[in-house]
């Protein structure tokens, strides 16, 4: 039974679709890392951020943003691929450089190529790069495999069953369109506002 996360602060629909993955994007068509998964990861870091926020913690919300939604582009495979970090990053320097300016470019690459290695190997480990791994890993309901043990902020542990409720309802509403399959997921649990409302 799904339960309803309306006491969320509700993310706007035109935001989402501002960010939305392409599916032209992906270097493979990946079951697991697909569309779908960076919606998730998405909205996942939205609910995150604000969270954060509420405690007087800042974050860069477009960086996160972005990186949220081409994090995994550049995988090759859905199996370990320690290196999609580093080719989604490169990716996003050669297709998406004119829609950022420098320092946001630089700061997006960063985390996302930062977002595959253990957090001991990141130069720096920002809160944007935790932010990003945290609602990576969130989405690893899908999989049945998340180890709350590594989660880096303790709003992500507050947004455990959230998650798997999204990825739930993802299931009972998904059809061809991934991102749309998503977004009515978001609706229908009270996290995404629609823009018809």
């Amino acid at each position: 039974m799904t339960k309803d996360h309306s006491d969320m602060l509700p993310i706007p629909e035109q935001l989402i679709r501002k960010f939305e993955t392409k599916s032209s994007w992906l270097s493979h068509d990946s079951e697991l890392h697909g569309v779908d998964h960076m919606a998730r990861v998405f909205i996942l870091q939205e609910l995150i951020c604000d969270k954060l926020e509420e405690q007087g913690i800042a974050v860069d919300r477009e960086v996160i943003r972005w990186a949220a939604a081409t994090h995994d582009v550049g995988r090759i495979d859905d199996g370990v691929d320690l290196e999609h970090g580093t080719r989604s990053a490169k990716w996003i320097e050669e297709n998406l450089h004119d829609q950022m300016s420098p320092e946001l470019l630089d700061e997006v690459t960063y985390i996302v190529h930062w977002h595959v290695p253990p957090d001991s190997e990141a130069p720096v480990m920002t809160t944007e790069l935790k932010v990003l791994k945290d609602a990576d890993a969130l989405d690893r309901v899908r999989l049945g495999d998340l180890d709350t043990r590594y989660l880096r902020t303790d709003v992500a542990r507050e947004l455990i069953s959230l998650s798997e409720d999204l990825y739930q309802t993802y299931l009972d509403e998904q059809t061809d369109d991934a991102f749309s399959s998503v977004l009515r997921a978001a609706q229908t649990i009270g996290v995404v506002e629609s823009d018809a409302a």
